[in-house]
């Protein structure tokens, strides 16, 4: 019975020493199509293929990889796939086709390195260049009770420079503008217009664009009701517009959040809600791209240019088709006329009317160039290149942001005790990348970090301090 037991004791033990971990890197993803709010998950045997298993979430290293440890024990055959959720978007082939599932054999403290070529739910062929992503397929419009996806284009220097916040140009009708495979129809193209401007010297900006909501579209993009076509919930949707997502953008991206360094452009029905909005947030917007807009659809519409007066000033680019109809020319004329009479000078207006304009994308996205160079005319962006400074928060705690991606902190001293502070740092998904506690007041140092946008907080158990940090 004695021998029996101690070699029970043998079999356990022996068991837990062949435990070991094993760490899945990815060390390239799809940018383009890797929406930048998803998490990374991988999924296998070891996990029951659980597609969205929390414990099994990558999360990124220093080096601009994703990596997640997985427990098991020394020979075992490892199956596996990544997902960003679900099955519907797991990985596939660069090319869209079948990816297998991938497999090693288990041995301690190995490091598995994958690519992931593509995702099964962004296979197709597409047009995007430049720092084009997909922010989020599911962005939040509470003002509705509705998501949608949203888009952004990051200037060619994002990620290379310091110091250096852009404008951003907010645009709608957002699956039209990038990408060919989700436009209807052509695509405006303003990636590519967008990179154009910045070889050519012009204003590197942020573009966001927002998909419209399809059938939804004519509903969202007018405050008034077309007894004949719908509408009415612009109103809700040019709140959103303001009071959700650029909140959202400009707390994760590096923007010149003021109204001077703000636009808004639309075309059709969406040149018509973009009207809307910059007269209703003129506190917001200093910039509208007005394209073929929709004037037709709710003659409420210059009765509220006139209701609601100027309140700043702003400039306003109208573009109208020589083969658009006669009524459309005639409503723009109508309302420039009503933006004089309210006082808008006409220096701050401009009007296209190509000949061959029509209303199409292909003419709205070839005419955007010259509307954005004209609403931005005059506007200089600076690139500082002199070390970052130290940031004072309140009770003499400081962060610093080095050039090389390293963070410093200075804790506050407290008087008459020792207090332990907990920090943590989250990148721009909500992930905790870092955490500790400490007991001090000196200078301490956190390890470098991937290019992005983190929040930083500090608790002392009494207060919590906080922070957005751009490393870049």
């Amino acid at each position: 019975m004695r021998k029996i037991y101690l070699l029970t004791l043998v079999g356990i033990s022996l068991s837990i020493v062949s435990l070991a971990q094993v760490t899945i890197e990815v060390n390239s993803i799809p940018d383009y199509y890797t929406p930048l709010v998803d998490n990374i998950y991988v999924s296998g045997n070891f996990n029951n293929w659980d597609a969205a298993d929390q414990n099994y979430i990558l999360t990124p290293n220093s080096n601009g990889n994703y990596s997640v440890d997985i427990n098991s024990t020394n020979g075992t055959q490892i199956e596996y796939k990544f997902t960003r959720g679900d099955w519907t978007s797991v990985e596939t082939q660069t090319d869209g086709t079948y990816m297998p599932n991938r497999t090693f054999t288990y041995s301690n403290g190995a490091t598995i390195s994958n690519q992931v070529g593509n995702w099964e739910d962004m296979a197709g062929t597409h047009t995007a260049v430049g720092n084009t992503r997909i922010l989020d397929l599911n962005f939040n419009m509470p003002q509705l009770s509705r998501t949608r996806r949203v888009w952004v284009y990051l200037p060619q220097d994002y990620y290379t420079t310091t110091n250096k916040n852009y404008p951003v140009v907010y645009m709608q009708d957002g699956q039209n503008l990038f990408d060919y495979m989700y436009s209807f129809g052509d695509e405006w193209g303003i990636d590519e217009s967008m990179e154009s401007i910045q070889n050519n010297n012009g204003v590197p900006a942020i573009v966001v664009g927002v998909d419209n909501g399809s059938g939804y579209r004519i509903d969202e993009y007018s405050p008034w009701y077309n007894s004949s076509y719908g509408g009415g919930q612009g109103d809700l949707y040019a709140d959103f517009m303001v009071n959700t997502l650029k909140p959202y953008i400009d707390a994760h991206f590096k923007t010149l959040p003021t109204r001077e360094n703000t636009a808004i452009v639309g075309s059709s029905m969406g040149g018509l809600i973009t009207f809307y909005t910059a007269m209703k947030y003129q506190n917001i917007f200093s910039k509208a791209g007005v394209f073929s807009p929709s004037f037709w659809f709710a003659s409420d519409v210059f009765t509220y240019a006139q209701t609601i007066g100027k309140q700043y000033d702003m400039r306003f680019y109208f573009l109208v088709g020589g083969q658009e109809s006669a009524t459309m020319q005639n409503d723009v004329a109508t309302m420039i006329k009503t933006l004089m009479g309210i006082g808008f000078p006409f220096s701050d207006i401009a009007i296209s009317m190509p000949a061959n304009g029509e209303h199409a994308e292909w003419f709205w996205g070839q005419e955007y160039p010259n509307a954005f160079n004209w609403l931005f005319q005059g506007t200089v962006i600076t690139s500082n290149k002199t070390p970052k400074p130290t940031v004072e928060f309140k009770n003499n705690l400081h962060i610093n942001v080095g050039d090389n991606g390293n963070l410093s902190y200075i804790l506050p001293i407290k008087e008459n005790k020792i207090a332990n502070y907990t920090i943590e740092l989250y990148n721009a998904t909500g992930q905790l990348v870092y955490e500790k506690t400490e007991q001090s007041s000196t200078e301490l140092h956190l390890p470098s970090f991937i290019n992005g946008v983190y929040f930083l907080k500090v608790n002392d158990q009494e207060n919590i301090y906080s922070k957005t940090i751009y490393i870049n």
